[in-house]
């Protein structure tokens, strides 16, 4: 077992879930200090590494990108950490169909190239939750990007987690903006207490703590999809495709202006 992630990976790596769509999973960057709550890749990543929270730069893909396939960027390691290293490696393998999903704890060095985002929202890190939201508030108002909010629902009882989940409906409501709802899959049976979450709303199935088919957590929201809601993975699904725009090879920023990339700490 090595102790973090190599530099190097396979361009058109498939999972479980994406076998037979148009969808190939990529990282620029492997590893993750963001520590999320029953983070599904620092599971699997725990048969192959030691330690997934210390982010790795992807400096080389294997194989040959295919134009016809969409590449999803953001899998085992958060692009954000690194906007300018993510747009380096995406131009250089000419990769032009792609989206990104990052929790969007940082928008230092981004210029607006990466059009297409889905951002993860987490009512259960309170921090993280404010961090983001005013990130994407930040991106919505210097650049013309797509953006997608994939907030991380659960069904509980915890009143702060459903008020987060509420705030994090209303922003997306008030900005028109689409929800994925992402309902989380819990690594360990001490979530049903940890969380007080409401047990029929799940079942223990494949080694995590599963919410049971065809349930939407989240109420009241403008525009609703949800991630593999019915349990058929993404062939019965597609929700993240159907939320892009074309992609562009330009940087459209707001009032056709010219603006300097973000340098900020944020």
């Amino acid at each position: 077992m090595k102790d973090h992630y190599t530099n190097c990976m396979f361009i058109n790596n498939k999972n479980q879930k994406t076998t037979g769509v148009p969808i190939n999973n990529i990282d620029t960057i492997r590893g993750c200090p963001n520590n999320c709550e029953s983070c599904y890749a620092n599971k699997l990543s725990s048969i192959t590494i030691r330690d997934f929270t210390k982010p790795i730069l992807v400096e080389k893909f294997t194989g040959r990108v295919h134009e016809d396939l969409t590449y999803r960027i953001g899998n085992f390691g958060d692009p954000a950490i690194n906007w300018a290293h993510t747009e380096k490696m995406i131009k250089k393998y000419k990769i032009k169909n792609f989206f990104v999903v990052t929790k969007l704890q940082s928008i230092k060095g981004f210029s607006g190239y990466c059009k297409n985002l889905q951002v993860s929202v987490d009512p259960m890190n309170e921090l993280h939750l404010i961090r983001t939201l005013q990130n994407v508030e930040t991106l919505l108002n210097n650049f013309d990007v797509n953006i997608v909010l994939r907030i991380r629902s659960s069904d509980t009882n915890n009143f702060l987690i459903n008020l987060f989940q509420y705030e994090a409906v209303l922003f997306a409501n008030n900005h028109n903006l689409p929800v994925l709802e992402t309902r989380v899959r819990f690594k360990d049976k001490k979530a049903y207490d940890k969380y007080d979450l409401i047990a029929e709303s799940y079942e223990w199935t494949r080694s995590f703590l599963r919410p049971k088919n065809n349930l939407r957590f989240l109420h009241d929201v403008e525009q609703h999809y949800v991630c593999d809601e019915a349990g058929n993975k993404c062939a019965g699904c597609l929700n993240c495709l159907k939320l892009l725009e074309p992609a562009v090879s330009t940087v459209t920023l707001h009032q056709g202006s010219q603006r300097a990339i973000i340098n900020s700490a944020a």
